[in-house]
């Protein structure tokens, strides 16, 4: 996958699970694991997550949303990106806070740019 390549580049650590999880192991703990021990979380959203009946994608959401609703509100954590024209999940964090609130990158229209913008959110935050 060309972002986790580009990230990668940056000397920016990525953890995905299919290289990361190792054959045998329980994939949701190593999953959950990860989640809540990484500085990000990047989801990425694409109109094939909203036509599948099953997904995943949602027992990992579903992690990353009990993080956030330990954080404080302003903390940059959870990185919305949009591979191709499509919506961003409605979850709810909390009370009047969704997921679809949180402002996402878009990859489909400027690979680069929307690289670049996630990249500079990283770097700064692991900076401070």
């Amino acid at each position: 996958m060309r972002l986790v390549r580009d990230l990668q580049r940056y000397g920016i650590e990525v953890w995905l699970d299919r290289f990361e999880i190792q054959p045998g192991e329980d994939w949701k703990i190593a999953i959950r694991k990860a989640i809540e021990k990484g500085m990000f979380f990047i989801a990425c959203f694409s109109s094939n997550y909203w036509n599948r009946q099953e997904n995943l994608m949602n027992e990992e959401l579903q992690i990353a949303i009990e993080k956030m609703q330990r954080m404080q509100d302003e903390r940059i954590w959870f990185i919305p990106v949009k591979l191709n024209p499509c919506s961003i999940s409605d979850f709810e964090i909390r009370s009047g806070k969704f997921l679809d609130s949180k402002q996402w990158v878009e990859l489909f229209s400027d690979c680069n740019e929307g690289i670049h913008r996630i990249v500079s959110v990283i770097k700064y935050r692991q900076n401070t």
